[in-house]
Parts: C-alpha cells; sequence; structure tokens
C-alpha cells in the first residue's frame, strides 16, 4: 500500500510538471506568434522607406536631368535671342528715326 501510495504521489507530481511545462510551451508559442508579427511590421516599414529613398533618388535624378536640358537649352536659344534683341533694337531704332 505504501508503494502504491509513493507512485500515486509521483504520478501526480509528474503530471503537474507536464501541465506546467505545457503551460510554459504555449506561452513561448504565444510569444514568438507575436515576435514574429513585430518583425514582419518591420520587414514592412523598411520596405516602405526603401521605396521611398528609391523615389526620392527618382525625384533627385529627373531634377538633374531637367536641370540639365534646359541648361542646354538656355545655351542653345542664347544666340538666337541675342540676334532676336538686336533686330528689335534695330527695328526701334529704325521708327525713332522716321
Amino acid at each position: 500500500m505504501l508503494q502504491l501510495e509513493k507512485l500515486k504521489c509521483r504520478l501526480k507530481a509528474e503530471f503537474e510538471l507536464a501541465e506546467t511545462e505545457e503551460q510554459c510551451l504555449q506561452e513561448y508559442r504565444t510569444e514568438m506568434e507575436l515576435l514574429q508579427q513585430e518583425k514582419m511590421a518591420h520587414v514592412e516599414e523598411l520596405r516602405l522607406i526603401h521605396a521611398d529613398i528609391n523615389l526620392v533618388g527618382g525625384i533627385k535624378w529627373n531634377n538633374y536631368t531637367l536641370l540639365h536640358c534646359n541648361s542646354y537649352v538656355c545655351v542653345r536659344a542664347h544666340p538666337v535671342c541675342k540676334i532676336f534683341t538686336y533686330s528689335v533694337f534695330l527695328c526701334a531704332d529704325d521708327y525713332n528715326n522716321k
């Protein structure tokens, strides 16, 4: 009878230990799920930051290209404008002399 009582106590202790381990495992799984969700939120945030950086880089490149093109147009248009201005002055001079 004494051995049966010892066996009963040992089984009860093993059962309680198993329940405690199951609770710890459930807490662990819950924590891992929350950490995975947080990780995915950070990954998405980094993806958005990377997209913003690429967008700003594209805008910067487009502005540089536009500025370069505008400079080219100005350089090409300057002689024409000088000729036109000279023609306007000649016409004004002719008009004033009449």
